[in-house]
């Protein structure tokens, strides 16, 4: 028999959400592991928090005996072995995990079960502004599990009205605030009931298409944006600055995923020498445009266009590749570091190997710049 807290595709009428194909055995590496169980709108369902040693077992058990539930999530929001899940997620054999091997015996807080709970009927609001989520009912196996108590041990139930208006469960993808911590250590799995998952591939479609036109939209405005502000010297010296780190550490999170993926993510030294040379090269190959664009005076609006396109880009790369599975083994890489290390090196290969860019007022040896020469900006 399995334990309460093996790895599995199925449990209580609950698939799992993962990367593998269906009918295969699920392998560590294709989960997402990431803390947001969304619907194809991006948006979470509310519902409610069992806190506490609480199996995956007894998750499943009361997320069935409920009304109106559109999946869980299950897990801990910290304590994970990092260097064990790095091991068995690149392992290429299957095997019946135990979840408690990925967290330390010391790890504090226990595993944590978040049901998810909408009413497509209900539409009144409660006071905190959270709509469609139906009371928890506490069915014989809650209410053993809430007055179960150790003397080291605790469950209590809690409500966790979510200001967001999802209404299913489809999708697992981390936080974009993930990208700006150093570390995390929390783990989960995203289970949805067997009967949902047929809506899912058309709602996640659908909105794949409104984020394209949204996206549309947005260049067309960087676009306008970018005809009228191309003349501003200062003002685009400054975008151009912002979009070379956005740049750089866009780079490094490719160079990182492409490795990883490719099972190319060697340890110890060897992987961040060929990471920061790839990173170097790529940057440089990506500005390469804009430079040839400000050659030429006609094509200068589409260096500003380019310039506000990258500036505008991690609104919808970080939200991809959120959902990507690999991102944990990604961002064990330091990607972020890796690109700032890249942004510092091009700093002073300007700093030091290249000449002023056009336009930029510089004294040569034995001239002057007369009085006469200069012109107000409000003349220009």
């Amino acid at each position: 028999a399995l334990g309460p807290n093996v790895l599995r595709p199925h449990v209580n009428g609950f698939d799992l959400i993962s990367g593998g194909a269906v009918g295969e055995p699920v392998m560590l590496a294709t989960i997402n592991g990431g803390v947001r169980c969304p619907g194809g709108d991006g948006l979470e369902p509310p519902g409610y928090l069992l806190e506490g040693q609480v199996s995956l077992e007894d998750c499943a058990s009361i997320a069935n005996g409920e009304p109106h539930v559109k999946g869980f999530r299950w897990g801990r929001p910290d304590g994970l072995d990092s260097d064990l899940y790095s091991m068995l997620a690149k392992s290429e054999v299957p095997q019946q995990l135990d979840f408690e091997r990925l967290f330390p015996s010391g790890a504090m807080g226990g595993f944590h079960c978040f049901i998810y709970m909408y009413d497509e009927n209900d539409h009144t609001i409660s006071e905190d502004g959270a709509s469609g989520a139906p009371e928890f009912e506490w069915t014989d196996e809650a209410t053993r599990l809430k007055h179960f108590e150790t003397h080291s041990h605790r469950k209590e139930m809690s409500a966790m009205h979510m200001l967001s208006g999802g209404s299913k469960v489809c999708l697992q993808r981390w936080s974009v605030s993930r990208f700006m911590q150093p570390w995390d250590s929390s783990f989960w799995l995203c289970y949805v009931p067997e009967t949902e998952q047929a809506t899912c591939a058309k709602d996640v479609q659908a909105w794949h298409v409104g984020g394209q036109i949204f996206t549309a939209v947005c260049l067309t405005l960087c676009g306008v944006l970018a005809w009228i502000m191309h003349t501003q010297k200062h003002f685009m010296t400054c975008v151009n600055w912002v979009a070379r780190f956005i740049l750089y550490n866009e780079v490094a999170l490719i160079v990182c995923h492409y490795l990883v993926n490719n099972r190319m993510d060697m340890e110890g030294s060897t992987f961040y020498a060929v990471a920061i040379i790839l990173v170097i090269a790529g940057g440089n190959v990506c500005v390469l445009p804009h430079l040839l664009l400000t050659q030429c005076q006609a094509t200068k609006p589409l260096a500003a266009l380019f310039l506000f396109v990258v500036a505008y880009s991690p609104v919808v790369f970080l939200d991809g590749l959120s959902y990507q599975s690999s991102l944990r083994l990604i961002m064990d890489h330091e990607p972020m570091l890796l690109g700032m290390l890249g942004f510092a090196i091009e700093l002073l290969k300007l700093a030091f190997c290249c000449a002023p860019e056009e336009g930029e007022e510089t004294l040569q040896k034995g001239s002057l710049i007369e009085p006469r020469d200069y012109m107000p900006m409000y003349q220009q």
